[in-house]
């Protein structure tokens, strides 16, 4: 019998007990969200589901997960048994809400193996290891710039084939991770793949979301760059005497202590970004607590406040603001959901959509007047993008088309990127926001 089917064919009360019961053992990926109402994502094997309890069955690594869902939850008719996934979920009250689940489609390629998540960060950890390999971030540098694994280096998979393998050490046998975003993304193995065809022996790929990776414990960090000119929300969290003595410009003041009331005065915009700095373990505490409250993007500068000063970046004096005056600023270069559905029903002759999903995802539909260019197969294939259209990226949620768009953009003057879900259902193509 199937796990799909056993678990159906558990009496309902009894799958409710071992639900209940597997979400209150000790899980190291648990996500850090569960006591707010924060969205958070996972990876996994699906293994089946129960129509009688709502309750989806998903192997993580080697632990078996029990996640309820309802009839609001995306993709369950898209994925069968056996699918490596990402799903992603709503934590609160001790209860994890599947929100959507995604069928993966990277492919490791040969010569490669993955890392995970704990594997990866006990790898951080260990001092005797520094230097000892080398973690590349494959997105654009836009995208590493406003996040990134600890020590990674960005090497961006649309740089030539000879600008990638120039950045990589000289020796062959030390140790190469490469990363992107998560399970969904085939820049990282692709980026591997060419690391093992120029000779490379130790290459790994991490399909963690960036997500799950602080959810399980991981810290990210933040571009100086971005830190001085992006829109965020900057917090010292050192004392108010140190604050004022050298502060990061645009930094507020919440000091450490105080932290734990000041979800109110933090903005309601979930996907604001957050950056904090302080003493010893004050910035790591910070950014959880941070997290619970279900913002999505927190990050660290590196080495603190010293780190900001050695790397030579400008310091301010005097006293702090201590309240966060955040406002969104949408992207210019974000093309409507309407604007979207208009082009993709013939309504916009100067519109051409770009779909830069994997054949895989493109194989189970498509728009109609889309033309179908995988993100990582875009640079060897723009000439087939016209200069005399505006260019519509799209993919499953956003992320991969604001990274194609990041790298259009320097080669086309009229180029947006659709910020939404793009879901099939049973053959019908649907966007959600």
């Amino acid at each position: 019998m199937k796990i799909g089917q056993y678990l159906s064919a558990i009496p309902v009360v009894l799958q409710l007990v071992l639900f209940l019961c597997s979400s209150a053992l000790p899980n190291s990926y648990a996500s850090a969200s569960e006591t707010g109402n924060g969205v958070a994502a996972l990876q996994g094997v699906f293994l089946g589901k129960s129509f009688k309890a709502k309750l989806i069955s998903i192997r993580k690594q080697d632990e078996t997960l029990l996640i309820s869902y309802d009839e609001k939850t995306e993709g369950l008719d898209d994925v069968e048994e056996g699918d490596n996934i990402l799903l992603r979920y709503r934590a609160g009250d001790g209860i994890k809400l599947a929100l959507e689940v995604i069928p993966e489609q990277v492919k490791i390629p040969e010569g490669v193996t993955e890392i995970d998540t704990a594997e990866m960060i006990a790898l951080l950890n260990d001092e005797s290891r520094r230097g000892k390999y080398l973690l590349v971030d494959c997105r654009p540098f836009d995208f590493y710039s406003e996040t990134h694994l600890p020590t990674a280096v960005s090497i961006p998979w649309t740089e030539s084939k000879e600008v990638k393998l120039a950045a990589l050490p000289a020796d062959r046998e030390q140790l190469l991770i490469f990363y992107c975003l998560g399970g969904t993304c085939q820049l990282g193995p692709n980026s591997a793949a060419l690391a093992v065809e120029a000779g490379y022996k130790n290459v790994r790929v991490i399909l963690v979301e960036l997500s799950e990776w602080q959810e399980s414990g991981g810290n990210l960090y933040s571009g100086d760059e971005y830190i001085r000119h992006g829109n965020v929300v900057l917090v010292d969290l050192r004392s108010g005497e140190e604050a004022e003595a050298g502060h990061i410009p645009g930094a507020v003041n919440i000091p450490a202590g105080e932290i734990s009331g000041a979800e109110y005065d933090f903005p309601t915009y979930k996907s604001a970004p957050v950056i904090v700095y302080g003493n010893g373990a004050d910035p790591e505490n910070a950014a959880a607590s941070i997290r619970r409250w279900g913002f999505r993007q927190v990050s660290l500068v590196e080495g603190g406040f010293a780190g900001w000063v050695a790397r030579g970046n400008p310091v301010e004096t005097g006293k702090l603001s201590s309240g966060i005056r955040w406002l969104r600023q949408p992207d210019i270069d974000e093309v409507s959901i309407e604007d979207f559905q208009k082009a993709a029903a013939g309504g916009n002759d100067e519109a051409l959509i770009i779909d830069v999903r994997t054949p895989e995802e493109t194989a189970k539909g498509s728009f109609d007047r889309a033309v179908k260019i995988p993100l990582t197969e875009l640079p060897a294939r723009l000439a087939e993008v016209p200069d005399d259209k505006e260019i519509f990226l799209h993919c499953a949620t956003g992320a991969r088309a604001q990274m194609a768009w990041s790298y259009l953009r320097q080669h086309r003057n009229k180029v947006r990127y659709l910020q939404a879900k793009v879901i099939n259902r049973k053959g019908k193509i649907l966007i959600r926001p």
